[in-house]
């Protein structure tokens, strides 16, 4: 776990302490790194302990150096990190102290080295981890924060109420065998800091209670009591303690030590009071260490040291004064340990001194004998700089340190003067002049070395003047209206003229100004301003508006020197406000429409409609129109903005109105604007037109047939000759029929609406009357006299007859044989009924038991059904005329089952004429008849699969259920008797995928070209599932599958029955590899040139016969291409090896050859033949010596 805000707090060992070395006066900028550090991205070092060349740290983290063991706790024995044992601790730790060969680790965790009971506190005796006794602590988040060791007594400190038994609130000692508690009332909060020298234990951390006694933060054990340091305690929490001499250092979270404000996160008790150190560090100490008897090391977060800036995280102190170690760590120190010269530091830090890998864990050397600091020498120094810019000086350059190597830095100003000065880096200063200010400026720095000693100089700056842009005020920006004619003259609109700032002023400058406008086509007269600053303009009276912009420009006479301004622009913009003007149009003539008319539409009414002059020309208009006789219209006149007239008379209305139009435009009043036209007025007159009459029909009337004369009185109702206005008109009935000798009264109607008629005698059916009514009114203006025809029926019941079927005697036929019952046959089916006529009957036809055939009627014509549909039906129920249902049924074929081989058919017919005639309600007739069927033997059948099929070339083909592609015969009867099958394949061979049950008469059903077989049809297909077919080697192209089957005649009456069929399908042509037979290894001189090897490949293939067209190429890589001057090729024509030496090469090359075809891979074809190795090796020509024996004479 990582540490949370509330205990982020690390104690130094007490090793750590007692191993400090002798000191020198000051440090120097020698930051190593230990080993790589710790590589974890989230490790922290908390503890330090040293022992020897052995560092020893502890904290969170995984992988010190590397090593995959070095968990929380590693050791570096001056090469390399290790891990203290092969199994980790579990949890982080906090505290470490060496004693002799025994580590000892405090922490939060629960399992030291796979030991069980080495809870928090734990001691490696250089071979494995031990538990000191079972040390079970107690609290709400227990753990161990600080550790001290002297003789055989081990005393921890941290955050528990318990340990091992030992009622130790927060801190207890271990003796060798037990843990006790130090004294009988324990502290009060958690103790994070130990120390130890002689018989006193000094305790630090966040208590306010010394076993009863007030002490806070920081107390002292002597063997049997606690006491307080001084009476006035700190006044916050101790986090870190060394002790050298009779002097305690303590360094934490706290400000004030003994009543000392100075005292700030780090203090000294001399024994008799506490004391600070200069000023103090700025934040919170985490860890001290003491090297010899006057310096101390103190590590944390705090950002400086004594007012030295660059003495952040860590520093030293020197019992003078406050040293960086810079450049410094780049993030918090928890953990710090001296020995000699050397000074370790831990924490949270990535980088030291600009080591990156000095990671968590760094080494800093004290270099030895170095002389004490001296202060630093500052020069003056003069700069010079424009008015109103600032200059950045390098004050630093002509400084100097007597110190080799101490940083110089800017820390302070004073003596001011005509400026001001800040400095962005310590390095340099940036000097700002004061505003409009030219002349003599200055200012005193005060640098700062490394040791915190300072001298100060003096900066004298020259401002150079440059001239400011003169100003001037203009009045308001001017507005006029559009049209304004005359002159305009604006009184002082250019006023308060001045060439800049007072010097300027007084340097007696003087400023002009001239003007400038745009748009000048919006005046008559441009504007201008004069000396004086009047304004003087005149616009145009066309119906211009706008802006136009008129532009002051103001002069000094200062001059441009130095980068100097001596001139400003002000823009001011002149408003012509827009005036509307009033639109304008032409109205049409007065209008006349009749009555009921509807929506009126009047293109163009109101013409010539204008919103203005040419620049309103975006404005819209409205039209207002008003009218004399508003109840003469359901849609009032409106005049739509392109001139349209509209309007619509109210119903039944007609009368004249006075309508009046007036044009408004969109350019409103504003600046005076007109934004109403003229009005004009016409006449609307709509004519008066008669409406038709009306009334409400009475419902059809039924009789029985010689019923006598009938009276319906009010049989016509709401009888009206139209709306109010022509209440007046006398109105009559009309009433015709289509037959007149259907009665012999006919149908005739009364003003009041009463029906009278009667009918024929002997008469029966229904008969339609209509009716109109005729008003007086006339049909002038296009009038209507007559309202719209309305029909009713007059019935005349009859009495009702029973229709009568007409069925055949027994039938015959065979199975599968259709039978047709026709007029034709002499066994139709029919039926007849007397006084149907026309009206639909009812007919049932079904067949009396279930898989015996079909019924399917010769025509639908006229038909309607209720069940089936007249094909194919066991039993259906349709209606119809009796001679739709005659046509129907004569032709009506039966078609027996493809299951029924033999058997008796009950066929019946009902037929119902609904009660379409007549009284008496429906009447109904049922009759059957039989028909014999006879067994016919069915033929065999051929099932393949659809196609297109293709297979690749020395592939096979399976025919089967599984991929879809399965060969079946089917015989709906052959049972369990024999069938012979043939099967046939075309450019290839086929073989059964078994052969249980069969008898071969050809061919053996394993790649046969032919293959004649009987069995059951059961072993047939299950031979046939699986079929195969294999394409002849190498070829590809068109194949074929041809099969017959014949079932022998087993069943039925017609004798044996054959089928025969066949499936064509491609053979897809597969890329061959190509070949070659490759020649011998090689050796030339490297001096013979071009080589050519004819015939080194034969026997060049591109596969077989049908891939001889196919082209070939060689490809050669060789692995040591330097050798060649031109690289060895191949010839695929000729086999030909060529290749060149290169000059003043030697040695051997392995070249890869290998040979493709341009086939392609398709359908897993392989176009490029194995490789082949060629050695080619390239030697010197040998030089051979003939020595000859030399004749002396």
């Amino acid at each position: 776990m990582r540490h949370s805000s509330a205990r982020a707090v690390i104690p130094l060992s007490l090793a750590a302490l007692l191993l400090a070395g002798v000191g020198v006066a000051l440090a120097t900028n020698t930051w190593s790194a230990v080993g790589s550090g710790i590589a974890d991205p989230d490790g922290e070092v908390y503890a330090l302990a040293l022992s020897g060349a052995s560092v020893y740290i502890g904290g969170e983290f995984q992988n010190a150096g590397g090593d995959a063991d070095a968990d929380n706790v590693a050791v570096w024995d001056g090469a390399a990190w290790r891990a203290l044992g092969t199994t980790p601790l579990d949890g982080e730790v906090n505290a470490l102290a060496v004693s002799g060969t025994n580590v000892y680790a405090g922490g939060a965790f629960e399992d030291a080295g796979g030991n069980s009971n080495a809870d928090f506190i734990a001691r490696w005796d250089g071979a494995q981890w031990q538990s000191l006794g079972a040390p079970v602590l107690s609290g709400t988040a227990p753990a161990v924060y600080a550790i001290a060791v002297t003789g055989t007594s081990v005393y921890a400190g941290g955050d528990f109420l318990d340990l091992g038994g030992a009622n130790g609130d927060f801190i207890a000692r271990w003796n060798g065998s037990a843990w006790s508690a130090l004294g009988s009332t324990p502290l009060n909060a958690p103790v994070h800091a130990l120390a130890v020298t002689g018989a006193s234990l000094y305790a630090g951390g966040d208590f306010l209670d010394l076993g009863g006694a007030n002490g806070d933060f920081i107390a002292r054990w002597d063997g049997s009591a606690w006491s307080a340091l001084g009476a006035t305690p700190l006044n916050g929490p101790v986090r870190a303690i060394a002790v050298v001499g009779a002097d305690v250092y303590v360094g934490g979270s706290f400000t004030d030590a003994g009543g000392d404000p100075n005292a700030d996160y780090v203090a000294r008790w001399d024994g008799a009071q506490w004391r600070a150190l200069g000023s103090g560090v700025t934040g919170e100490v985490r860890a001290l260490a003491a090297m010899g008897t006057t310096d101390l090391f103190v590590g944390g977060s705090f950002t400086s040291a004594g007012g030295n800036g660059l003495a952040r995280r860590v520093a030293r102190w020197n019992g003078l004064g406050w040293l960086a170690l810079s450049p410094t760590v780049n993030d918090a120190v928890y953990a710090l340990g001296v020995t000699g010269a050397q000074v370790y530091v831990g924490g949270r830090f990535t980088d030291a001194g600009g080591l990156a890998n000095a990671d968590r864990i760094a080494r800093w050397e004290v270099a030895p004998a170095i002389p004490a600091n001296a202060a630093p020498s500052a020069a003056d120094d003069t700069a010079t700089v424009r008015e109103d810019t600032a200059v950045t000086i390098a004050v630093l350059t002509n400084d100097t340190d007597p110190n080799p190597g101490d940083a110089l830095s800017v820390i302070a100003f004073s003596g001011l003067s005509n400026g001001t000065a800040t400095t962005p880096d310590g390095q340099s200063v940036l000097f700002t002049p004061a505003a409009d200010f030219n002349g003599a400026a200055g200012f005193t720095y005060t640098v700062q070395d490394t040791g915190a000693l300072t001298d100060t100089a003096r900066v004298t700056v020259t401002v150079q003047p440059v001239n400011d842009p003169p100003s001037l005020s203009l009045g308001p920006d001017p507005v006029i209206n559009e049209d304004t004619g005359g002159l305009q003259t604006v009184t002082g609109w250019v006023s308060n003229p001045s060439p800049g700032p007072a010097d300027e002023i007084a340097a007696g400058q003087t400023v002009t100004w001239s003007s400038g406008y745009s748009n000048p086509e919006l005046f008559v007269i441009p504007p201008s301003v004069d000396a004086a600053g009047t304004l003087t303009y005149q616009i145009q009276t066309n119906n211009l508006f706008g802006v136009a912009v008129i532009t002051v420009t103001a002069v000094d006479t200062g001059g441009a020197d130095n980068g100097g301004v001596n001139f400003r622009l002000y823009p001011a913009y002149l408003v012509i406000n827009p005036v509307n003007d009033p639109p304008a149009f032409t109205p049409g003539p007065d209008q006349a429409v009749n009555e009921d008319a509807g929506p009126q539409t009047v293109a163009g009414w109101a013409s010539n409609i204008s919103v203005g002059p040419a620049n309103e020309a975006g404005q819209t208009v409205t039209f207002v129109v008003t009218n004399t006789n508003n109840a003469l219209f359901s849609a009032q006149p409106a005049v739509a903005p392109n001139g349209t007239l509209t309007f619509t008379p109210a119903a039944n209305a007609f009368g004249s109105a006075t309508v009046y139009v007036t044009i408004n435009d969109s350019g409103g009043t504003a600046n005076g604007g007109d934004d109403t036209g003229n009005t004009a007025t016409f006449t609307l007159t709509v004519n008066p037109v008669n409406d038709a009459p009306s009334f409400v029909k009475g419902g059809d009337q039924s009789v029985a047939e010689d019923a006598g004369t009938q009276t319906v009185a009010g049989w016509a109702t709401a009888i009206s000759p139209g709306p109010a206005n022509e209440a007046g008109q006398i109105v009559t009935f009309t009433v015709t029929v289509t037959d007149t000798d259907f009665f012999s009264v006919r149908p005739a109607i009364s003003s009041n609406g009463a029906l009278t008629y009667k009918p024929a005698r002997d008469k029966n059916g229904s008969r339609l009357a209509t009716v109109t009514l005729q008003d007086s009114g006339g049909t002038a203006n296009g009038g209507a006299d007559t309202s719209a025809a309305q029909t009713f029926t007059i019935n005349i019941t009859a009495i009702n007859d029973a229709p009568v079927n007409t069925v055949p005697s027994g039938q015959t036929t065979l199975q599968g044989q259709p039978l047709t019952f026709s007029t034709a046959n002499g066994n139709a089916l029919s039926l007849n009924d007397v006084d149907a006529g026309s009206s639909p009957l009812s007919v049932t036809l079904a067949i009396s038991g279930a898989n015996l055939g079909t019924l399917t009627l010769g025509g639908i014509g006229g038909l309607s059904f209720l069940a089936g549909d007249g094909n194919a039906d066991t039993a259906m129920t349709f209606t119809g005329s009796q001679s739709a249902i005659r046509t129907a049924l004569n032709g009506t074929v039966y078609t027996p089952d493809p299951g029924l081989q033999d058997g008796l058919v009950t066929i019946r017919l009902i037929s119902n004429d609904q009660g379409a005639s007549g009284n008496g309600g429906p009447q109904s007739d049922t009759d059957h008849f039989q028909v014999d069927v006879g067994a016919v033997n069915d033929p065999p059948q051929i099932l393949l699969p659809a196609g297109p099929l293709g297979v690749n070339e020395d592939t096979g083909l399976v025919f089967s259920t599984e991929a879809g592609t399965a060969v079946v015969i089917d015989d709906r009867d052959a049972a369990a008797g024999a069938i012979s099958v043939t099967v046939a394949a075309g450019n290839g061979a086929l073989s059964l995928s078994g052969a249980a049950g069969l008898i071969f008469l050809a061919g053996d059903g394993a790649a046969d070209a032919t293959l004649t077989f009987t069995g059951t049809l059961a072993n047939v297909n299950a031979a046939l599932d699986g079929l195969t077919f294999t394409p002849n080697a190498d070829y590809n192209g068109p194949a074929s599958l041809a099969l017959s089957v014949d079932d022998r005649g087993h069943t039925g009456s017609g004798g044996p029955l054959t089928d025969a069929d066949s499936l064509a399908f491609v053979v897809i042509a597969v890329n061959d590899a190509p070949a070659f037979t490759p020649g011998p290894d090689l050796s030339v001189y490297r001096e013979d040139g071009a080589q050519l090897i004819p015939g080194w490949a034969t026997a060049i293939s591109p596969g077989p016969a049908d891939e001889a067209g196919q082209a070939l190429a060689f490809t050669l890589t060789a692995d040591n291409p330097a050798l060649f001057a031109v690289q060895p090729a191949l010839n695929p024509a000729t086999g030909a090896l060529t290749f060149t030496p290169a000059p003043d090469q030697e040695g051997a090359a392995r070249v890869t050859v290998t040979l493709s075809d341009d086939g392609g891979t398709a359908g897993g074809g392989v176009d490029a033949s194995p490789p082949h190795t060629l050695t080619l090796t390239i030697s010197p020509r040998p030089i051979f010596y003939l020595f000859l024996p030399v004749i002396r004479r």
